[in-house]
């Protein structure tokens, strides 16, 4: 009693050195059937591999049955210097595909170092992962460095 079962079954499976950390996805897809994820990556990069996360990811799943060999298509975001928080992605009213919309992040710039560091809001097509702005956090606005924290952590929901 109040027990559920079931069988988990892999259905993808992401390619050599990729990797999908805090995802994200449309509002109206969470518990159903989706077909684009966003999330955090760290790419490895040699000496540029400082931060926890240093790209941003889309993924496109595969829209074939389970079992069919169909590749996943990935996107990504990468600046040097630069860590990326949780995307999050904001629809486009009246938007009719699932990737119509906005990806949001909030990304520190270590802009190697010495002084140079700032923080930024990222603002990508969902649809072709594409800038399309940032907007600069004020250095130096009562007291502030230009330095976001971290800590940006959350989700966006409609207002009903």
């Amino acid at each position: 009693e109040g027990k559920v079962e079931g069988v988990a079954e892999q259905l993808f499976e992401l390619g050599d050195g990729e990797t999908i950390e805090l995802p994200n996805l449309h509002p109206a897809h969470g518990g159903k059937e989706y077909r684009y994820a966003y999330g955090t990556r760290n790419s490895c990069r040699g000496r540029e591999r400082r931060t926890l996360f240093d790209s941003l990811i889309k993924i496109s799943l595969p829209t074939s049955s389970p079992g069919a060999k169909e590749e996943i298509k990935v996107k990504r975001w990468y600046r040097p210097f630069c860590t990326p928080s949780e995307p999050i992605f904001i629809p486009r009213p009246g938007a009719e595909r699932e990737d119509d919309g906005i990806v949001l992040s909030a990304v520190f710039d270590a802009g190697e170092g010495r002084g140079k560091e700032k923080s930024f809001l990222l603002g990508l097509d969902a649809f072709s992962f594409e800038e399309v702005f940032r907007a600069e956090l004020p250095k130096e606005e009562k007291g502030h460095d230009g330095v976001f924290g971290l800590g940006f952590h959350g989700t966006f929901g409609f207002k009903r």
